[in-house]
């Protein structure tokens, strides 16, 4: 059974909208499922926000079925709509009973690789989705207790082309287990469906799908087509222009008013409305060039395909020529019949096959033998300032951040932790009496890492912590990253990969699943003979390391700059002025504290907290070792898990200057490549 209802019975609220579905229930025949679905051949790329639904089936397979796009439609009258092309996921359990709730506006279908995110609860950023008493008044008390926290019972969908600022829909389920449910499924279809490498046509056809997906009746205008290739309000000349070109060169426009949307599935009419539409006349110029005008024969396409379109860089033994079989398949592939002589049609159905791809499908393929070298040997996708939206001065925090970010691809993020009320500590961007940044809770991070470290990737995850809590806070931060993390973290060194002299770091394929601390380890010292001693060793010309140049420009600017400096560690900030003195170095400040509403130097106030044991032992082979002073110490030492961080000016000089030593440096240790100081737009 499949019903759809108003918000409010009696009243009508167009952007609060419920919809129930139910399957199997109330002692409706499972089995007369596919007879109440009509057959929708083609693939389809866009599925019903309304649509998130599970079959119980009855056959042997008993399984739900999902696709690329539509999977089952809920008309004006409530009732099931029809289904395309499936593919076949793991059962739902249970009959399956959803809300949707709307709170923003009404959306009718959102595209399946658009999808940022989908998990269990209302949104962080979204603290109306919360307020229990709102969502009262939207779905039928009968469903509510007066004191209810539904929380784990809402499952939300993160989608949309900007990546900090995604649009949600949330879902409320009946019970906390069916909205689990319902996000292990879904996020295993999403990721299936964004490693996917896509050729030109399918964006094309992509266009359509969504209205193919929407259409409440089974027919289609031009008006509708010209709203699908320029969607807006601000573009009616152009539409109107667009659809006199296309009633005039296709005459099925003519013939009739109104098709029907099974073409939207039609490759040969989406074809030649792209053929049409895009007017390729210069694809046409280079078929007559290339053949002379006229239909050629498989191995007439064989030869080109060997002398003019193949690259002759590449390898003959990997990249076998093509011969007359390999060719028809090529056509095959391409959607175009092989039995038929290539004209200039076929040829640019050609140009926009995977064949022609922007890169060569096998360059995004993982080769899992190639993960077994030290994790010193790969570049690592990396993130700075993980936690802003926006820049670095008054910019918002936001957990989501972490959890977009791990979920495309990024093995390295920040955490810049500080010490917040009622002994919880926060995340944010420096004091937030400097920047007016937002803060956000050190707990709340650490679930959504804990919960997105390893949806899209196996490989390790590094939390780089830059640490300015008391010792009673880092006591916190420690309990929460064993709490919560559990068995993902990985709390002591390897068996076979001791941390000492000599010893490489493990690689990508024996971290897989594990997150590691990036932080100080506890190490009781003078600061200030420390750093007498770190400036002696900088002086030496032989082992030493120029720290950069001073960018002049800047310098004669008054303007106030905000960043964090070459340790990553010390809050700076930095008045410049034509009068400033020329030797400091502008990514190297004085360090400055924030003290009884005043900003004062660091030495005046005293040293920052010394490191808690609890936290030191859950640093690995991460151990954070500030400035860079000397490729010679590195040498001596030997130790393979200390990780060197440096702004890029730095990096830069180290590569132009010593350039051998820097890259034999990196075969053994790790360095953390942060942006230089003037950088404040985190983007």
């Amino acid at each position: 059974m499949v019903s759809a209802s108003n918000a409010s019975p009696g009243r009508q609220q167009p952007h609060r909208t419920i919809v129930d579905v139910k399957y199997g229930s109330d002692g409706d025949d499972e089995s007369s499922l596919d007879e109440l679905i009509e057959n929708n051949p083609g693939p389809s790329t866009a599925t019903s926000i309304t649509d998130l639904v599970a079959a119980r089936r009855s056959s042997e397979a008993d399984k739900i079925r999902l696709t690329n796009g539509l999977n089952l439609g809920i008309n004006n009258s409530g009732n099931l709509r029809r289904k395309s092309a499936a593919l076949d996921l793991p059962r739902f359990l249970p009959p399956i009973s959803v809300y949707k709730i709307d709170i923003v506006a009404p959306i009718e279908a959102l595209y399946i690789d658009e999808i940022v995110d989908i998990f269990v609860g209302s949104h962080w950023d979204l603290s109306k989705a919360k307020n229990d008493s709102l969502i009262q008044k939207i779905i039928n008390p009968s469903l509510t207790m007066g004191t209810c926290v539904m929380n784990d019972g809402f499952f939300t969908v993160s989608y949309g082309l900007d990546f900090v600022n995604p649009h949600t829909i949330i879902f409320f389920a009946k019970t906390p287990d069916e909205a689990k449910l319902w996000c292990q499924e879904l996020r295993k279809f999403t990721v299936k469906n964004h490693s996917k490498i896509q050729n030109s046509f399918y964006y094309w056809k992509r266009l359509f799908s969504k209205l193919h997906c929407t259409i409440n009746d089974e027919y289609f205008n031009i008006g509708q087509i010209s709203e699908a290739l320029l969607p807006g309000p601000k573009l009616q000349h152009e539409k109107k222009q667009l659809e006199k070109y296309l009633t005039k060169n296709m005459p099925i426009f003519k013939e009739k008013k109104k098709l029907t949307k099974n073409l939207l599935c039609d490759d040969q009419f989406i074809f030649k409305l792209y053929k049409t539409a895009m007017d390729r006349t210069e694809v046409d110029d280079i078929f007559l060039k290339c053949f002379s005008g006229r239909n050629i024969s498989d191995e007439e396409f064989k030869t080109y395909l060997n002398q003019r379109h193949r690259d002759p860089r590449l390898n003959e033994i990997l990249y076998p020529f093509a011969t007359p079989k390999s060719a028809r398949h090529i056509l095959t592939q391409s959607g175009y019949d092989p039995k038929c002589q290539l004209d200039s049609y076929g040829y640019l159905r050609f140009l926009l096959s995977e064949q022609n791809l922007p890169v060569r499908k096998e360059a995004y393929q993982l080769n899992e033998d190639s993960m077994n070298k030290p994790l010193s040997h790969y570049f690592i996708n990396s993130s700075h300032n993980t936690y802003l939206k926006g820049k670095q001065v008054k910019s918002r925090s936001s957990v989501s951040m972490y959890r977009y970010a791990l979920l495309s691809g990024c093995r390295s993020i920040e955490l810049d932790c500080w010490d917040g009320q009622n002994n919880e500590p926060i995340i944010t961007h420096g004091p937030t009496q400097i920047c007016f940044c937002t803060t956000i809770l050190f707990k709340d991070v650490i679930e959504a890492i804990a919960e997105t470290a390893f949806v899209t990737s196996e490989y390790p995850v590094i939390l780089s912590f830059e640490n300015h809590c008391s010792q009673k806070q880092q006591l916190k931060m420690a309990q929460y990253c064993k709490d919560i993390l559990g068995d993902l973290l990985l709390k002591e060194a390897l068996t076979d990969y001791p941390i000492k002299a000599g010893v490489h770091l493990p690689s990508p394929n024996v971290l897989k699943r594990k997150i590691l601390i990036k932080n100080k380890i506890e190490k009781k010292i003078d600061v200030r003979e420390a750093n007498e001693k770190t400036f002696t060793r900088a002086m030496s010309k032989q082992t030493s390391v120029d720290s950069g140049s001073i960018e002049e420009d800047a310098l004669e600017r008054a303007v106030t700059r905000i960043y964090i400096g070459d340790n990553d560690d010390d809050f700076m900030i930095s008045s410049m002025s034509p009068k400033i003195d020329k030797q400091m170095s502008f990514d190297n400040p004085t360090p400055l504290s924030l003290q009884n509403g005043r900003l004062s130097k660091a030495d005046d106030i005293g040293k920052e907290p010394e490191l808690v044991t609890e936290l030191s032992d859950l640093v690995t082979y991460m151990r954070a070792m500030g400035k860079f002073t000397s490729f010679v110490d590195c040498d001596a030492r030997q130790i393979h898990s200390e990780m060197y961080s440096m702004n890029e000016t730095k990096a830069i000089d180290l590569l132009k200057q010593h350039s051998e030593q820097f890259v034999n440096h990196n075969k053994k240790q790790i360095t953390r490549v942060y942006p230089r100081g003037s950088r404040v737009d985190s983007i």
